[in-house]
């Protein structure tokens, strides 16, 4: 058996689809600030062989990364190009030196890499999180974090949107394709407008979709204010309590080595 999530279907024997909605948020926040607290490569990598590792003891097949390839390609790429191109980060030695006044040093490569590792890690853990939440864990997670319920039900949507969004792209790139168009040969420029030529089916069609939503939500008698009621209830379990007690003592100790050093720039063990 198997449940719908945001993005795919998760098997319902997933450790994930037990934990409380809210502590999914939770565990969401504090993941990517850890990750954005943390300068050291070596701690950074730790946190993404870790976050992958988790994919495997959620049940979601890593290769499901592999749809974002071209997306983090390309965030590679302007990492790279803005850190070798665009930088003046001081080392023990200058490789190359650029007219414009820049110049490329172990330090910038070792700096470029710390940045493309917290990338990753942000991007695993909120593929991670997202791939195993559905749209009423959202709205319940955070309604039980005491948001308003009108800004829940508003970000449910958003996310609801982008799921949808997604399989509108796969449908209509694979319906061009079958059509004769090519988006992994030729030159960049006639792929981007391969690419570019997306945009008008996609953009009716996500205008199509926000009327339905709207009618939808307009025949089920939603509104954005006033009191309400819910059909499930939610608790929190004494494993959902650890995982937060864990949570927050991770995040303790993350600020306490990055204030004492080990985690700052280069970090441990690269520090001297």
């Amino acid at each position: 058996m198997s449940m719908r999530t945001l993005f795919l279907h998760l098997p319902k024997e997933s450790p994930m689809t037990k934990l409380h909605p809210s502590l999914k948020l939770i565990t969401l926040i504090i993941i990517n600030l850890i990750a954005w607290i943390m300068e050291a490569p070596i701690p950074l990598l730790i946190l993404v062989s870790s976050t992958i590792l988790c994919f495997k003891i959620a049940m979601i097949p890593v290769r499901r990364i592999m749809r974002f390839f071209r997306f983090i390609l390309l965030i590679v790429q302007a990492v790279l190009i803005s850190y070798l191109l665009g930088s003046k980060i001081p080392g023990e030695s200058v490789y190359i030196t650029f007219p414009w006044g820049t110049y490329i040093s172990e330090t910038t490569l070792l700096y470029a890499f710390t940045m493309i590792l917290r990338f990753f890690a942000m991007l695993f853990a909120s593929t991670l999180l997202l791939a195993t939440m559905t749209e009423r864990d959202i709205v319940y997670g955070l309604v039980y974090l005491h948001l308003p319920y009108s800004l829940s039900f508003v970000v449910s949507l958003a996310f609801k949107t982008m799921g949808v969004f997604i399989d509108d792209f796969i449908k209509v790139r694979d319906a061009m394709t079958l059509r004769g168009v090519s988006f992994d040969k030729g030159s960049l420029l006639e792929r981007a407008k391969n690419y570019a030529s997306l945009g008008v089916p996609l953009a009716v069609l996500s205008i199509r979709r926000m009327i339905e939503s709207s009618y939808v939500v307009a025949m089920r008698g939603l509104t954005l204010g006033g009191r309400r009621t819910y059909f499930h209830e939610y608790k929190f379990k004494i494993y959902d309590l650890l995982l937060l007690v864990f949570l927050g003592v991770l995040l303790a100790i993350t600020l306490l080595l990055k204030w004492t050093g080990p985690l700052s720039f280069p970090g441990w063990p690269l520090r001297r």
